[in-house]
């Protein structure tokens, strides 16, 4: 009775664990000595979350995106506002960077950002089936090599 119904529950539940993920996102990029350094950071920390996860669980808000949000409005607007908020997230490092030369590829900020995220989402999901942390460490180092 406390929150409702378990849809209210449900909802409260994705907000919880998209402000945690999200300040512990922000702080790294307030923290981080360079801007690659906070994408690097950022990248290391989605995975190291994920490979902590002794069940393989998965991440929370991609096992909603796929299992509810196809199917609820709500749950949908929140998983793309999460997604929007990540991409920006990535968008503001690689932007600094480039405006601080210390990153050189000059394609689209918003693009790269893109990409990084869209590299994010692959990580999330092949953590529910591999451990291997080299695995992940081959996304992460060529995902940076793009940086350059």
């Amino acid at each position: 009775d406390t929150y409702g119904d378990k849809h209210s529950l449900f909802i409260r539940a994705i907000g919880n664990y998209e402000k945690v993920a999200g300040d512990r996102m922000a702080k790294i990029i307030d923290q981080a000595a360079s801007a690659k350094d906070a994408v690097r950071q950022m990248l290391e920390f989605i995975t190291g979350e994920l490979l902590a996860d002794r069940e393989h669980k998965g991440c929370f808000l991609v096992n909603v995106a796929v299992e509810v949000a196809p199917h609820d409005q709500e749950v949908r607007d929140i998983v793309c506002q999460n997604d929007r908020l990540v991409e920006e997230f990535f968008y503001k490092a690689i932007k600094n960077g480039q405006e601080s030369g210390e990153i050189r590829n000059k394609q689209d900020a918003r693009a790269l950002a893109r990409f990084v995220f869209n590299n994010v989402k692959g990580i999330r999901v092949n953590a529910k089936s591999t451990t291997d942390k080299s695995f992940f460490n081959d996304i992460i180092n060529l995902t940076m090599s793009v940086l350059d």
